[in-house]
């Protein structure tokens, strides 16, 4: 049976060609420290850096991989992916494209169709998203209905072989193509809170005016995500809203980046004492909690802050002019944390969350929640509306779908009006306030309850493609059989997610398509796991010559090249697998009778 990729380190084949699976798709890691510098003047105004995560253990965000979190990193990383293809940018850049693909295809089918494409659109912009780098889909189209029409015509232009499917090559060229283009427009210069060492103080003040007199601007969605990681950071209780004790964390977190450029003098010059201080930070928080339920969420915080900088840049602005006038090996899936790319680890990780809250495993369970939400507030006002929240529910959903541990959207619902009256039922379920609009305190309180629940179903028997060391082979043919006959179970998808990363990892050209020259490669790491587990030959036992193999090779390669393109795409070799694999299933059962 030749159909199964290689035993894995974490996950990926152990070999030059086939580097780790890691944190890609949507997580990002703690913040690195700016370099300080005394502060030398007055006027308070609140902004900072944040430690770095491999300073900060108990950092929420988690995964290590700095363009996840660091804006620089990030167009640092998109550069070199483009400045040099065969670098190790372009094939994590690559990896990120594929897993977007693997979330979004919620049939599994290898294709992904009309109903699963907006999710695959969203879900790859989510992080140039992130760092203000692209506009939100509010921005760009105001409303759903004119989201939908933009990416019918998308899916059009993408659908090059006309067939109402989009293909892993299709996406893949499109996406490059796409991405090329914007980092040749990226502004390198723009100022960056993970590197302020970088920039000045007249710099600061006019990024800090920018963002907010727009909304739109890059400058603001940077503000916006700054000022977030420094709420969830100051979040101990993890709850999605601050008591008073944790409220003098924030400000005074806040207060870091304006103190490190001179602009903002420290607490102990402000307040004569730690009474006094302790005094004003209280006032400062009753009048946010409005609702006087002792906790303020971070969209009060946001809407506190924002007016608070614009005075304080007017101060400084005003200053700035009266002292003028008085003039005096690569690998595609990067990252390296185990619970993103190895099913057992996922499985170790959420429940060692649950099972000990003031566990780092907890923190960081609680930053990927918060992540997704920032993801989701499109128009980054701290609130997520009912045109927001479905994404919200995808994007968190992705993890656990991803490993085959929760069913699809297509599974849950059928299609997309049900889903949607689902959302909605979900969304009156979550929204306590009853304000139309579910908040961060309400989004962690109520993901953190699903998720414990969902914990205590987890089957830890099934098998894990990452650590076959556990099992032998008659569960691997039993597995196989459950596989087959069920594509809604978690045995098919591990599958299915097992042959796309064999797939992506043999496709050396980046190109979501695999030439003949890379197919030997292919099917030599596909049949890896049955010759590990005795239930296939070696290529050499099977082919007695070179010559005889590269024939069967070039047979096998031409039954999946149906349309001659020379080049075969992820969703045919899915299909010559289920059934080659099918096939090798039936023959082994017959075997067995034989020998009975």
């Amino acid at each position: 049976m030749q159909t199964m990729a290689a035993p894995r380190t974490g996950y990926v084949t152990v070999s030059a060609r086939s580097p780790q699976l890691g944190a890609q798709g949507t997580f990002a890691a703690g913040y690195p420290v700016a370099a300080a510098r005394p502060a030398t003047s007055a006027g308070p105004m609140t902004v900072r850096p944040v430690a770095a995560p491999a300073a900060n253990k108990d950092s929420p965000w988690g995964g290590g991989c700095a363009w996840q979190y660091d804006k620089t990193a990030f167009k640092t990383w998109l550069k070199g992916a483009f400045a040099n293809p065969a670098g190790p940018e372009r094939k994590e850049l690559y990896g990120y494209l594929s897993e977007c693909f693997l979330d979004a295809d919620g049939d599994r089918d290898g294709l992904i169709s009309h109903q699963e494409f907006d999710f695959l659109i969203e879900k790859a912009a989510a992080m140039p998203r992130r760092f203000g780098l692209a506009p939100s889909w509010v921005e760009c189209y105001g409303d759903v209905a004119h989201r939908q029409q933009a990416r019918n015509e998308m899916f059009t232009q993408m659908d090059r072989h006309q067939r109402g499917f989009i293909g892993m090559e299709e996406w893949v060229g499109f996406a490059m193509s796409h991405i090329k283009e914007k980092v040749f427009h990226m502004d390198m210069k723009m100022l960056d809170f993970s590197h302020l060492e970088h920039a000045g103080a007249d710099q600061f003040i006019m990024f800090c005016a920018t963002a907010v007199s727009d909304k739109h601007s890059e400058q603001y969605k940077s503000l916006y995500e700054f000022l977030f990681k420094c709420f969830v950071e100051s979040d101990v209780e993890e709850r999605g809203k601050i008591s008073l004790k944790h409220f003098d964390v924030f400000v005074e977190d806040a207060a870091q980046a304006p103190r490190a450029l001179g602009l903002a003098p420290p607490s102990a010059q402000m307040f004569p004492s730690v009474a006094q201080r302790q005094q004003a930070r209280q006032a400062l928080f009753e009048k946010m909690d409005s609702d006087s339920t002792g906790t303020v969420t971070f969209d009060k915080v946001l809407a506190w802050a924002l007016p608070h900088i614009a005075l304080k840049v007017q101060e400084a602005i005003s200053k700035q002019h009266k002292s003028s006038s008085g003039q005096g090996g690569p690998s595609p899936w990067g990252g390296g944390c185990a619970w993103q790319y190895d099913k057992t680890a996922f499985k170790t990780w959420v429940k060692a969350a649950i099972d000990d809250p003031r566990g780092s495993a907890r923190k960081e369970l609680y930053g990927y929640l918060s992540e997704c939400f920032l993801d989701a507030d499109g128009d980054r006002d701290g609130l997520i509306s009912h045109e927001e929240f479905d994404f919200l529910i995808e994007k968190a959903a992705a993890m656990p779908r991803r490993f085959g541990l929760a069913p699809s959207w297509v599974e849950c619902y059928g299609d997309v009006a049900h889903r949607q009256q689902a959302r909605n039922e979900m969304f009156t379920q979550m929204d306590r306030h009853q304000r139309g609009f579910i908040g961060m305190e309400e989004w962690v309180a109520f993901a953190i309850s699903h998720i414990t629940e969902k914990v205590g179903t987890i089957n830890w028997m099934t098998l894990d493609f990452a650590h076959l060391e556990r099992t032998g082979p008659l569960p691997f043919i039993k597995f196989l059989e459950v596989a087959l006959s069920d594509r809604h179970s978690e045995q098919y998808k591990s599958l299915y997610e097992h042959l796309f990363k064999t797939f992506v990892e043999s496709d050396l050209e980046e190109k979501g398509a695999i030439s003949f020259d890379q197919f030997d490669v292919l099917i030599d790491d596909a049949a890896t796991v049955p010759r590990t587990l005795g239930l296939a030959p070696s290529a050499a036992q099977s082919y007695p010559t070179e010559a005889q193999r590269l024939q069967a090779r070039r047979q096998e390669f031409d039954q999946m090249d149906t349309d001659r393109a020379g080049t075969v795409s992820f969703d045919k070799f899915l299909n010559w697998c289920l059934q080659h694999i099918a096939g090798k299933v039936q023959d082994f059962r017959a075997q067995q009778q034989q020998q009975r």
